[in-house]
């Protein structure tokens, strides 16, 4: 309790609910659990002011994996 300030908190919420109802992507999986409390601590540490290091190739990877991985692809273009 108390790492992630209630506006980042908010903010994830909104995430989660436009990944689930308007991209149709799994969210509330362990996985999707994991990757948006990541996500939060990301946001949380730059507003802190520390750089936050792009993702390894070996995790990429992995992620690309999935059958997901084409429509999260589309939403970053």
């Amino acid at each position: 309790a108390g790492v992630i300030d209630k506006d980042i908190c908010k903010g994830m919420m909104q995430v989660v609910n436009v990944l689930e109802t308007e991209c149709h992507l799994p969210v509330r999986s362990e996985q999707g659990t994991m990757a948006m409390t990541h996500m939060a601590s990301a946001l949380m540490r730059s507003r802190r002011g520390e750089e936050i290091e792009p993702l390894d190739n070996e995790l990429l990877a992995e992620l690309a994996q999935s059958s997901h991985w084409q429509a999260v692809v589309q939403l970053h273009q």
